[in-house]
């Protein structure tokens, strides 16, 4: 049987083609096998929570906890050139807290980044327009003026905690707000991975391990760092009442039974919300309905108004819509701020003081990040690395220290 040229070559043709599809096939087939990751017939997701790939000379920290303290820590981190991985359980940030600030935490944002610092003075702060006041139990009133906020200038940040306390705060900040803010700053950064989920994994080979979990901190438990009280137990209340007070910081000292007693009252300009923590007497609350006439008798009695024009405004408690909540305040500090060779504390996982001062948040976010940045100055600069965690300990126990003294001193002031 003879070929003619034409089926010949189609035949040919064919035939080359059905060779080439078979190594193709086998070609894919060894690549996946080599590359597990991979799956015929998917898409690859470049935004999975995958482990990041870590170079040999590149430094890894990981950050647990990104409340402020935690984030900024993040980027201090991602700024020295470390891959980050930050761990945080919650899926969104809905605290009604609200802070004081000083211009050293605008400083210090400068010190990060300068746009991140203008950024945060143009869309987070707002300045205390009503200024800061204290109402003593005698009744007198003393406003505190000052400048209002100012331009971050790095090179002017307090080089320690007492320093940066004699400072007036000068501006209020919505927790939730800020949160988001600083949150989407580090989705910015290239060298940080956000995680969902507890960081449970401990490993040598990473380079730092920055626990920032807040005062009740689970990991600073399970690795058996004691804290060590420095004041009784205080039973409070806190919530949102949602009113606009035009930008006001005020603390109202109280005699109730012989017993000296404070309402902080925090109000961001604009917010549509006033944030209030008051001391109470746990004897007096049995229900949430008891919770709630107390917190609208202490706003009205801290704010001068009318209880009936109090009691027809809307109230909720610290997370979301939820209700005005009861808790113990607990004032103590840790031993030690490292543990191992890897593992430090920053923020209130250090320890806490009363907030009658404004210190936690603006301790942490100041002080500790300067003493972080040390930190990793003496690490490069080949210092041995006990010597340098045994520095960082000191010198944040050193800060919260101050915080815990000056708000000592403040209630002490206040009960004569």
């Amino acid at each position: 049987m003879l070929i003619e040229a034409e089926d010949f070559n189609e035949n040919w043709s064919g035939c080359i083609k059905f060779m080439n599809n078979i190594i193709f096939i086998n070609f894919i087939v060894l690549f996946t096998i080599l590359n597990p990751s991979l799956k015929l017939g998917t898409n690859v997701n470049f935004q999975s929570k995958a482990e990041p790939i870590i170079k040999l000379e590149e430094k890894h920290a990981i950050v647990s906890g990104q409340s402020i303290v935690g984030m900024l820590a993040a980027a201090v981190l991602a700024k020295s050139g470390y891959i980050v991985d930050c761990f945080e359980i919650r899926d969104e940030y809905t605290r009604n807290i609200q802070w004081a600030v000083r211009q050293s935490l605008v400083d210090e944002l400068a010190s990060i980044d300068k746009k991140l610092a203008d950024s945060f003075i143009k869309k987070i702060a707002r300045p205390i327009y009503k200024g800061s006041t204290h109402v003593y139990v005698n009744g007198y009133r003393r406003n505190k003026s000052h400048k209002g906020l100012e331009k971050g200038i790095a090179s002017r940040l307090p080089s320690t905690c007492h320093e940066m306390m004699a400072k007036p705060s000068i501006a209020i900040v919505e927790a939730k707000a800020f949160e988001i803010f600083l949150k989407k700053y580090l989705q910015s950064l290239p060298n940080i991975h956000l995680h969902q989920e507890l960081f449970t994994e401990w490993q040598q080979t990473i380079d730092l391990i920055v626990i920032a979990e807040g005062f009740n901190s689970k990991t600073r438990n399970k690795l058996n760092i004691q804290l060590i009280a420095s004041a009784q137990n205080k039973p409070q209340i806190a919530g949102a009442l949602y009113m606009d007070s035009g930008g006001i910081m005020l603390k109202h000292w109280r005699n109730e039974n012989g017993r000296i007693r404070l309402t902080g009252v925090m109000g961001r300009a604009g917010s549509g919300s006033t944030w209030i923590v008051a001391d109470v007497d746990n004897d007096k609350i049995k229900t949430q309905n008891d919770l709630n006439v107390e917190f609208r008798r202490l706003a009205a009695d801290a704010l001068d108004l009318p209880i009936k024009t109090v009691e027809e405004l809307k109230i909720s408690g610290p997370v979301g819509d939820g209700p005005v909540t009861s808790f113990i305040l607990k004032q103590a500090i840790c031993e030690t701020a490292t543990h191992g060779d890897n593992i430090i504390l920053i923020g209130d996982a250090v320890g806490a003081g009363h907030w009658s001062v404004g210190g936690g948040m603006q301790t942490g976010s100041v002080c500790h990040i300067e003493r972080l940045k040390t930190l990793l100055a003496n690490i490069k600069e080949g210092m041995p690395k006990a010597v340098a965690l045994n520095e960082y300990s000191d010198a944040v126990i050193r800060d919260t220290k101050t915080w815990i003294e000056v708000s000592t001193n403040d209630q002490l002031h206040n009960m004569h």
